[in-house]
């Protein structure tokens, strides 16, 4: 199996938080305020795609607050074009060829458990290495703190 063949087809995209926790593997979500450019993860911004800007229009205000989902299989390790930097805390072979791995991501009021897999042929950091890591921004999720329910992307086709 390769890491390929766990993302989720979009007819499956949760359409809650609650759906996006018993996914498998269960979806990362976490809170995220939105600064007018992007949305702040710790001292980090990650930029708001054109695609979200036009989905939510007007609705973006700055200071708002969302849930941000993204599945362990849309973060790799990448040095150039990083969103956040994560310390490795726990490193797990799946099956032969995806391992997962265990971080910690600094954010305002403390560290957050973030996990992503990658393929056995890429290189394995080591516990307590600081990584930089890198979402698929055409495959987040945005959720809205007030119902928990799926915003973005609004229909399959986004």
């Amino acid at each position: 199996m390769s890491v390929t063949n766990l993302v989720p087809h979009p007819q499956l995209l949760p359409k809650n938080r609650t759906e996006a926790a018993l996914s498998n593997p269960p979806m990362n979500v976490f809170g995220v305020p939105f600064t007018g450019d992007g949305f702040q993860v710790g001292d980090r911004m990650i930029p708001a795609t054109i695609a979200l800007r036009r989905a939510l229009k007007g609705e973006l205000q700055s200071g708002q607050w969302f849930y941000f989902g993204i599945a362990p299989q849309n973060i790799k390790i990448e040095p150039a074009l990083s969103h956040v930097s994560a310390t490795v805390i726990h490193i797990e072979l799946l099956n032969q060829d995806i391992r997962s791995i265990q971080a910690e991501m600094p954010m305002k009021g403390g560290m957050f458990p973030l996990v992503f897999t990658q393929s056995i042929n890429e290189i394995c950091p080591n516990i307590r290495d600081v990584i930089p890591l890198k979402f698929d921004l055409k495959r987040m999720i945005l959720f809205d703190p007030g119902t928990n329910d799926r915003i973005f992307p609004i229909s399959l086709n986004e």
